[in-house]
């Protein structure tokens, strides 16, 4: 089994204009359980958080939806199971121009860490 393996380490903005859709590929080379890990902006400063996203990986379906978002979460994480293959991340943040989030996807639960890798 892999060790401390990042298959996917990405910050997605929020700019100006309507929302879009940002799509992040990744590739799993082991089947196994990883966590979808989220960092809500920067944890000093709320007007970098995220009041409104959408998270989905192709094959499995929506990670995260806007219920989970508010400006006062600022660690998310879910845990999903993977088989070796391309995969897809879209994200689409409906929030404040500047905000963003962090989206690292592993073999290891981060949320506990509030440095990333």
């Amino acid at each position: 089994y892999l060790y401390n393996a990042v298959v996917l380490s990405v910050q997605v903005h929020r700019s100006k204009g309507k929302p879009e859709e940002e799509i992040e590929s990744f590739t799993v080379e082991e089947e196994g359980d990883y966590f979808v890990n989220v960092t809500n902006g920067d944890y000093f400063n709320k007007d970098t958080a995220v009041s409104s996203a959408e998270i989905n990986i192709n094959g499995i379906g929506q990670i995260f939806g806007p219920q989970d978002f508010n400006k006062n979460v600022f660690q998310l994480k879910k845990q999903i199971h993977l088989v070796p293959g391309e995969y897809e991340v879209s994200t689409i943040l409906r929030s404040e121009p500047g905000s963003y989030l962090t989206i690292v996807i592993s073999d290891k639960d981060i949320s506990s860490f509030l440095e990333l890798p």
